[in-house]
């Protein structure tokens, strides 16, 4: 297996940060901890968290930022509750978290995704628990009233004949939410159903699930149906302008630990998806066992695509290889890199320790530069430096603890 070699030592040169920059980290302890980020961001930094806000719930589990207006959406997933819920923070430039307003929404909340026209922007929540896509407006502080709610099903007859999990699968999960390029459609990849939901997002968070066209529009279906036991989980958009417009997805399965491409194009006011085929997250290896996805990432310079990997503990550290002690746990899972082109082309490159174990999430600095990797079981988020010229993760730079087990970490910069 081709892993690449890790060292944690530190560059004498180090990417810089834009002033000011904070890291909004959730975790399911129930709380939204700002990191304020230092420059240089080298060694261990958990003692440069500023600010720790518990109004977002008891177990948060997703965060969404729209820098517009400085507001931090939060999702309370809501375990012992029955519901969820769905609270805005307006961020001072401190990054301190003022609570807006918080309600109710469906049962197990665990994305949400901002859209719609610039005068009417809405907030759309995938709910796994309640089987559900919601919608609501949003105000010039977070404000937010209700928009569209749907209540999904599975097809029937089911055409999987018996082939997906019956623990995981007996009813619809969807598990994120997703804007397409144009703005006008969301995406939804549904794991219980193996679907991709496909919805038309209007004016005042008017949500209407629309039918897709397989390989050209007049071959419509409800929605695009994936390989059976696939569970897909997250996805990624990618365009091309160069040598020709194209239009990408990219999809990891978190119960088949694969990577499902289509060539996705607009004709008569549809979607249409082409499938480019599918390819495992491990390579030419098989996925160890428990293994299973957690985050796909597209780099801003559009050259890679990375998937978190938890509980494949391929990474062990040896004590006296120039790691910190306190770097990542005995045991990290990993990250895998593609490589990708113009043409969509995306090529299995190699492994990278997480630097802690079940990688929930992860995000990218405004260049490309620093991922920041949110490892839930570690308590931990580790910052890794990439180099803009191979697109690989190079070393961590830095790492800091943050209580309980995470959820989400987004960029404040």
């Amino acid at each position: 297996m081709h892993i690449f070699k890790f060292s944690a030592f530190v560059f004498t040169l180090l990417p810089a940060l834009s002033s000011c920059a904070n890291l909004f980290v959730s975790s399911y302890l129930g709380n939204v901890t700002t990191i304020a980020l230092p420059d240089p961001l080298e060694g261990d930094i958990s003692n440069h968290t500023s600010f720790v806000n518990n109004g977002c719930g008891l177990n948060p589990s997703w965060l969404t930022w729209n820098a517009l207006n400085r507001t931090l959406f939060c999702l309370d997933e809501g375990w012992t509750t029955g519901n969820g819920s769905l609270v805005s923070f307006l961020a001072l430039d401190t990054g301190r978290l003022v609570r807006v307003k918080g309600r109710t929404i469906g049962a197990g909340p665990v994305s949400a995704v901002l859209g719609g026209p610039a005068d009417s922007r809405a907030v759309v929540i995938a709910d796994y628990a309640g089987g559900a896509v919601e919608s609501f407006t949003t105000g010039a502080l977070g404000l937010t009233t209700k928009g569209t709610y749907i209540q999904l099903s599975l097809p029937s007859p089911d055409p999987r004949g018996g082939k997906q999990d019956p623990e995981r699968q007996s009813a619809p999960h969807p598990h994120q939410a997703i804007l397409d390029p144009t703005g006008e459609f969301i995406v939804v990849p549904d794991l219980g159903s193996d679907q991709l939901r496909v919805f038309r997002l209007g004016a005042n968070a008017l949500l209407e699930e629309t039918v897709v066209g397989i390989n050209e529009p007049e071959n419509t279906a409800p929605a695009v149906d994936m390989r059976p036991g696939l569970g897909p989980r997250h996805a990624a958009f990618v365009t091309f302008d160069d040598p020709y417009p194209l239009t990408l997805l990219y999809v990891v399965g978190e119960l088949s630990n694969t990577m499902t491409m289509y060539n996705v194009y607009y004709e008569e006011g549809i979607m249409v998806f082409i499938h480019w085929g599918e390819q495992p997250i491990f390579g030419l290896y098989p996925a160890p066992g428990g293994a299973s996805v957690g985050e796909i990432l597209i780099s801003p310079d559009k050259k890679n695509i990375f998937v978190s990997n938890r509980n494949d503990q391929l990474f062990k550290r040896r004590d006296g290889d120039g790691s910190p002690v306190d770097s990542f746990e005995t045991f990290s899972d990993s990250i895998t890199t593609f490589s990708l082109n113009s043409v969509g082309d995306a090529v299995w490159k190699g492994l990278s320790p997480s630097g802690g174990v079940s990688p929930r999430h992860m995000a990218f600095n405004k260049d490309g530069t620093i991922l920041a990797v949110a490892n839930q079981k570690s308590g931990r988020v580790m910052f890794w430096n990439r180099n803009l010229e191979t697109g690989d993760l190079v070393q961590v730079i830095a790492w800091a603890s943050v209580p309980g087990e995470l959820s989400s970490v987004v960029w404040d910069e």
